[in-house]
């Protein structure tokens, strides 16, 4: 691919390719984003800014996109750049979709380039290789900080001070060390990887599956 070729993907699966820049395309065809043209002309206005000009306005306009399901996709020199509001599995599939669709339109393609991945939603950062989202390898990795490192408490009436504390507890003064008491992790939501057995039962899956890759 050509160093900044740019592209947006929609939450529809649509790969919107304008041939300018990703503030740009959203200034020409704001129905494409769900938003329109006042709405773009008042985010400019609120920055003091011109249209179009790539400052604060075009920062909370990308932000707002990406919030929708967006998919922000730039080649930079030596990475790919990618832009989503949460990198979950709507915006797994859609990446994996179009690294698929984009690897056979281009044999050529470099895939094993750095793919950075820019989350707008909790400032954090993914990186992976494109061969990585070809294959779908990123499918299987579990959402970041689902399964929290254990925290060890020195006795039971701690443990009952927090009721998010995970597995593994260890009171000093019992001769046979670490015991089992609970089975939660610290995850703060609902979610099967609350449980200590299912979160690693799918790391081991996950580790597994990299070694045979």
């Amino acid at each position: 691919m050509v160093k900044g070729q740019m592209f947006w993907i929609s939450p529809r699966g649509e790969i919107l390719d304008f041939g300018t820049t990703h503030i740009q395309a959203i200034i020409d065809h704001p129905e494409k984003f769900g938003t329109n043209t006042k709405s773009i002309e008042d985010t400019y206005k609120k920055f003091n800014e011109p249209m179009s000009v790539e400052g604060d306005a075009r920062e909370e306009i990308i932000v707002s996109t990406t919030k929708k399901g967006y998919i922000r996709i730039r080649f930079q020199r030596n990475y790919v750049s990618v832009t989503v509001g949460q990198w979950a599995s709507a915006a797994k599939k859609l990446l994996g979709q179009w690294a698929k669709v984009m690897s056979a339109k281009n044999k050529n393609v470099d895939k094993y380039q750095p793919v950075k991945i820019y989350q707008t939603s909790n400032d954090k950062m993914k990186n992976y290789e494109l061969a990585d989202l070809i294959s779908g390898t990123h499918m299987f990795e579990m959402v970041e900080d689902d399964t929290p490192d254990l925290k060890f408490v020195n006795s039971p009436a701690e443990f009952m001070a927090d009721s998010r504390i995970p597995t593994f507890k260890e009171w000093h003064e019992h001769s046979q060390g670490t015991l089992l008491y609970g089975d939660k992790t610290l995850l703060a939501r609902p979610s099967a990887f609350d449980r200590i057995n299912v979160s690693r039962l799918l790391k081991t899956f996950k580790e597994g599956y990299d070694t045979e890759m």
